[in-house]
């Protein structure tokens, strides 16, 4: 396929891509009429802020009736369950009411998100106009894994930018390798990992130098140290009881008429051994990391870091679609590849969006407008697996990905040697 023919189904791609999401509003809308979505609640965000709050009046953090706080909030609070240290960036956000605080929260995150996004894209050579700025942040704000995470006023999208960063910097990395460069690229990928240790997959790039992955160990080992000096010897046995326990909930496959727009099932269909299914998919991935190493190629570092992204929805023992928000840094990785190669399907990761987009909505419209009218609930529940829009739009990224890995098909030039300075 010639480089004409390939822009031209980029192009007839970004379109179809930018109708759904100038059409997204209105979904919205008309999901919120039918009661089919649920409203803006913080209900995850305040677990942060109670948390907080229980911080500064030197209340358990992991026992949440510890202290009976009115934080304004009509939900009852979930518990905390992330590394005590991590408590403190949200002490500020407690001098704000409840809901001035959510919004607060949401509106950094999301600049943070934005601008680590436009920052990669011009990282990859690509700089943005300031019609394209605007273009990229209406997108963001509309797709749902964005919506969802803002609802609930998830973390997951200081992590989403953390992660966007982790891809900036191992694309300066071959032109600045110095010690600072490598240390903040071990620090961008230890700190959503010690939030939510089911990105860990994140970390596939730190087996290329080993270096950087005892900088990366210990920067955790340091998260760790600094949550033992900030908290009282019975308070952080707490956390490392919440470690050994688990989260305590989501484990159940509920009916999918009990879905909510969080919901995420990619192996549901084969039940109890969908987690052998989740490890076996992760152990092959490592295994086609360690034979791509060393990465040689700009090409390689790139679909290692998107493979990794898109390995964590896919095996993580518990996802919700929100983190599909980690795809958005593979999209842009393995699209500005492809638009490079001669023979390239930048078209692929394009059409991959909408559908990741559209994997709550059109599940929760699918079960309502079709599948409940056309079959039992029984038969719905075996199909739903492969109806879901974000598992396709996944999985066809991943596949695309571990295809391109595997058959060593580079273009680009060896990458110089990296001399830390």
């Amino acid at each position: 396929m010639s480089k004409c023919e390939n822009t031209n189904k980029l192009k007839i791609s970004l379109g179809f891509v930018f109708l759904i999401f100038s059409a997204s509003p209105f979904l919205i809308y008309l999901l919120i009429e039918q009661d089919l979505i649920s409203p803006v609640s913080f209900y995850d965000f305040q677990v942060y802020y109670e948390a907080a709050l229980r911080f500064r009046t030197g209340a358990s953090l992991y026992d949440s009736a510890a202290l009976n706080i009115d934080s304004g909030s009509v939900e009852t609070p979930g518990p905390y369950l992330y590394p005590p240290v991590f408590v403190l960036p949200f002490i500020p956000l407690t001098y704000f009411p409840f809901e001035v605080a959510g919004w607060v929260f949401n509106f950094i995150w999301f600049l943070l998100l934005v601008t680590a996004v436009i920052n990669y894209i011009n990282e990859l050579g690509y700089p943005l106009s300031l019609k394209q700025v605007c273009l990229i942040s209406g997108g963001l704000a509309v797709f749902q894994p964005t919506v969802l995470t803002a609802k609930l006023g998830q973390v997951n999208g200081v992590l989403a930018a953390s992660l966007v960063g982790v891809g900036i910097y191992l694309e300066k990395m071959h032109t600045d390798s110095t010690r600072r460069t490598n240390g903040i690229l071990a620090a961008l990928t230890m700190l959503p990992t010690a939030v939510k240790p089911f990105i860990a997959p994140i970390g596939a790039h730190l087996l290329d130098d080993w270096r950087r992955l005892v900088m990366s160990v210990g920067i955790g080992a340091g998260f760790v140290i600094a949550s033992w000096l900030l908290v009282s010897p019975s308070e952080f046995s707490s956390w490392l009881a919440v470690l050994e326990r688990g989260k305590g909930w989501g484990t159940t496959l509920h009916p999918i008429n009990r879905w909510h727009d969080g919901y995420y099932e990619p192996f549901r269909f084969l039940g109890s051994a969908s987690f052998a299914a989740k490890l076996l998919l992760v152990i092959s991935y490592i295994g086609i990391t360690l034979r791509t190493i060393p990465l040689e190629r700009q090409a390689e570092v790139r679909y290692i870091f998107a493979g990794s992204l898109a390995l964590i929805p896919l095996a993580s023992p518990q996802a919700y679609s929100m983190a599909l928000l980690y795809l958005v840094p593979a999209i842009i990785a393995v699209g500005f590849e492809e638009f490079e190669r001669e023979s390239g399907l930048a078209w692929v990761p394009i059409i991959c969006l909408p559908l990741i987009h559209l994997q709550a909505w059109g599940v929760r419209l699918g079960w309502t407008w079709i599948l409940s009218n056309l079959m039992s609930l029984e038969r719905a529940a075996r199909n739903l697996s492969f109806l879901q829009p974000g598992l396709w739009g996944n999985g066809i990224l991943f596949s695309l990905i571990v295809y391109r890995l595997l058959t060593d098909d580079y273009n680009n030039p060896r990458l110089p040697d990296r001399n830390w300075k």
